[in-house]
């Protein structure tokens, strides 16, 4: 995320461990999130995790959007 210039205003100093808690508290948005996502996604590719990890992963973090997008 620190290298994707559309987010890493917001997390490129964020200190990895507190970024749940963060997540909620930013008032990201839809294309933050989005991109939050596409970075996840090539990290995840990168390091060969497989489909179904991958699944469950996004799945989990699609099921937080709503707790963390606009709030």
């Amino acid at each position: 995320m620190a290298g994707d210039e559309r987010i890493n205003g917001r997390f490129g100093n964020t200190d990895i461990p507190k970024l749940k808690g963060n997540l909620s508290n930013m008032r990201i948005q839809d294309a933050e999130f989005a991109a939050l996502v596409e970075d996840l996604i090539k990290s995840l590719n990168k390091f060969k995790v497989g489909k179904k990890e991958q699944d469950e992963l996004l799945g989990a973090l699609g099921g937080m959007r709503k707790d963390i997008v606009n709030q």
